[in-house]
């Protein structure tokens, strides 16, 4: 039985402490990188895969129609999320609109880029993140470059 490798638990604290509450319940999930076709033919299972750094499903059957999925996913601290908007508040107050919405955007960076952004560039903690955005780096966000720090002003 694949067991989840330590270092994946240890990289992602959330996943730990799923497994460790649900351990009692439905007992040691079986870890796959990868899902294969023929496993949908499995009558039971316990599996938990993942779907995109950081976020894991735990999938759980006990027959062919009761079928269970759970997504473990970390949980952001609201003043992360509040500094966050913050950000964002003052990146969008610095943004020309385009002439034309109708218009494909040209060098213009929305909310969607960022948090596209985000997703993809996304290490534990977000914290991180928060912080390279609050000195000004946005080069990880496409069609923006290094800006100067975002000031804390009251918006």
């Amino acid at each position: 039985m694949p067991r989840i490798p330590e270092d994946i638990l240890t990289k992602n604290p959330h996943l730990d402490g799923y497994v460790s509450r649900i351990r009692d319940i439905y007992g040691e999930p079986e870890f796959f990188e990868d899902l294969t076709l023929d496993m949908k033919y499995l009558e039971s299972f316990n599996i938990v895969y993942p779907v995109g750094n950081p976020v894991y499903i735990h999938a759980y059957a006990r027959s062919f129609s009761e079928r269970f999925y759970n997504v473990i996913e970390p949980q952001i601290d609201p003043e992360i999320i509040s500094r966050i908007d913050a950000i964002f508040a003052r990146m969008a107050a610095s943004i020309d609109a385009p002439e034309d919405p109708l218009l494909e955007r040209s060098n213009t960076t929305s909310y969607m880029d960022v948090w596209e952004a985000i997703r993809a560039t996304y290490v534990y903690p977000l914290e991180d993140l928060v912080e390279r955005l609050e000195n000004g780096d946005t080069s990880f966000i496409p069609g923006r470059k290094r800006v100067e720090a975002i000031a804390y002003a009251e918006v």
